[in-house]
C-alpha cells in the first residue's frame, strides 16, 4: 500500500494517496494473524511450482537374415512450472524392412505422436500480465478452493487472480471444443 502511494506520488507529486495511514497501519497490525483478511500473498512462491518433468523411451530391435524390425515409443510428461500448464506426449515408430527376392526389399515406416497441453502453455504472457496487475492484499486461493479478490475497498476490483485466468481459460476452451459435439446430438 506505502509503494502504490509512492508511485502515485512520484508520478504527481500532488497526486492524493490511494491507501490512507489509518488503513496501512490496520493492515500492519493485523498483518500474519488472519491471511483471508489481511492477505500478504507473495505471488511468485504461490504461482510457480516445483515440478519434475519425466522423459521415458525405449526402443527394441530384431529381426532375421531376411526380416528387420525397429520400435520405439517414447513418454514426456512435464507438469508445468505453474498450474494449468502441463504437457505431455507419447510417440512411436514402427520400422519393418522385408527382402522378398533378392533383387526386392519392401519396407514400412510408421510414426505417430498424441500429446496433450494444457491452457496456460498457451497464456504464458498473461500470467505475467496479471501478475503484474495483481495486489499481494488479495488470498491466491482460499482454504475452500474459490480463488481470492481485492479485500480493501481502496484496492483496484480490476486486481487480477492468475490462477482464476488460467482455470476460466480452461473453462471456456472445454466449453467452445464440446459446443460441436452437443449439436450433433
Amino acid at each position: 500500500m506505502e509503494l502504490i502511494n509512492e508511485g502515485y506520488k512520484n508520478g504527481d507529486p500532488n497526486a492524493k494517496p490511494t491507501f490512507s495511514q489509518e488503513k496501512i497501519d490496520l493492515w500492519r497490525q493485523n498483518s500474519g494473524q488472519d491471511p483471508l483478511k489481511y492477505p500478504n500473498s507473495d505471488w511468485v512462491s504461490e504461482l510457480f511450482q516445483n515440478k519434475i518433468s519425466q522423459n521415458h523411451n525405449l526402443s527394441f530391435t530384431g529381426g532375421s537374415e531376411k526380416i528387420k524390425f525397429f520400435g520405439s515409443y517414447g513418454l514426456l510428461n512435464n507438469p508445468g512450472v505453474i498450474e494449468q500448464a502441463t504437457y505431455k506426449r507419447h510417440t512411436g515408430r514402427i520400422n519393418l524392412e522385408a527382402d522378398v527376392k533378392p533383387w526386392l526389399t519392401l519396407g514400412a515406416n510408421i510414426n505417430g505422436v498424441v500429446s496433450k497441453t494444457d491452457i496456460g502453455t498457451n497464456i504464458i504472457d498473461d500470467v505475467f500480465t496479471f501478475a503484474g496487475a495483481s495486489t499481494p492484499g488479495m488470498v491466491l486461493r482460499a482454504p475452500d478452493g474459490r480463488f481470492g479478490s481485492p479485500s480493501n475497498p481502496e484496492e483496484n476490483p480490476q486486481s487480477n487472480n492468475v490462477l482464476h485466468r488460467l482455470y476460466a481459460q480452461r473453462v471456456i476452451l472445454i466449453k467452445i471444443a464440446l459446443y460441436p459435439a452437443f449439436m450433433e446430438s
